[in-house]
């Protein structure tokens, strides 16, 4: 490369094309290859789901005077239940 020769600057879009592109890999790869969790994050959101759940039967109860029903049936008298309960 000759003295009269210089390396051309970077375009601030291509700066910015490039810190995109970083970005959105740093937030795309998490979530496609997650990191294992230790057994006691695994344990402490189980329990914070629990407690979603007894908070939401709890406010439930309290607005309708009455426990939630155990399943909602259809038309023809057929409980809906999930897909593991199906007879």
């Amino acid at each position: 490369m000759s003295t009269e020769q210089r390396s051309r600057p970077v375009s601030w879009t291509t700066a910015f094309t490039l810190m995109l592109a970083a970005v959105c890999a740093g937030l795309i790869l998490p979530l496609t290859f997650p990191w294992p969790q230790p057994e006691g994050a695994a344990r402490a959101r189980a329990s914070n789901y629990l407690k979603q759940i007894t908070l939401a039967i709890i406010i439930y109860s309290d607005t309708n005077r009455r426990m939630p029903p155990a399943a909602i049936y259809s038309d023809d008298g057929k409980p809906l239940l999930s897909g593991s309960f199906h007879n």
